[in-house]
């Protein structure tokens, strides 16, 4: 449990549920974990969740709403290249569509997984009561966090961050702009403002 921090600055100190990440699950972790469960082995699990997220990437680029039962439903989430400036209404001109990018998928779970994540969910009450701030992880792990995350995932946002290494969302939008701006660093920044997020460089 903890405490949202605008409503404490307004007087209101009532505690709300929030889960604890314990560490990131990968695909390697998942496929061996079916694999053990059934008579298929790692490589093949792998390999078609492969297909899947390729002909989820196809159907999406496509302009259809992917709806896979038991899982979700995703889309695609445009938005504008970067270093191109916005355009206006008034303009008196066409977006070149080279202007326009794909910034993300919009995924919206099915209610059969929250039902099944409830059903699995065995909620523990934790002593802590209040924020989780960044010395719950070191920087070590929250790097090994995110380097895992990435490596899963073509990119993070801040929000996702912050969950992630049990920051508030300030501090985590801090350390991923430094970690952007650092040539040594091994991630970069993409888009701007509510739409920047986070890659491994290549």
């Amino acid at each position: 449990m903890r405490r949202n921090n605008v409503r404490l600055r307004q007087g209101d100190d009532r505690l709300y549920p929030q889960i604890v990440l314990e560490g990131v699950a990968t695909l390697d972790d998942i496929a061996q974990r079916i694999s053990n469960a059934t008579t298929f082995n790692v490589s093949d699990i792998k390999g078609v969740v492969s297909a899947l997220s390729y002909e989820i990437a196809a159907a999406a680029a496509n302009g259809k709403s992917v709806r896979i039962n038991g899982l979700g439903t995703f889309r695609a989430r445009l938005q504008l290249a970067q270093n191109k400036k916005q355009e206006h209404a008034a303009d008196d001109t066409r977006r070149n569509t080279v202007s326009v990018c794909v910034g993300g998928i919009y995924y919206k779970p099915s209610k059969e997984l929250v039902a099944q994540t409830n059903e699995l969910a065995k909620p523990q009450r934790v002593k802590q009561v209040g924020y989780i701030f960044a010395e719950a992880m070191s920087r070590e792990e929250r790097l090994q966090a995110l380097r895992g995350y990435l490596n899963d995932n073509p990119f993070i946002t801040c929000p996702t961050y912050a969950t992630l290494t049990r920051q508030s969302r300030s501090a985590a939008t801090k350390e991923l702009r430094a970690l952007a701006d650092d040539e040594t660093s091994f991630i970069a920044a993409e888009g701007r403002g509510s739409h920047r997020i986070y890659v491994l460089k290549n």
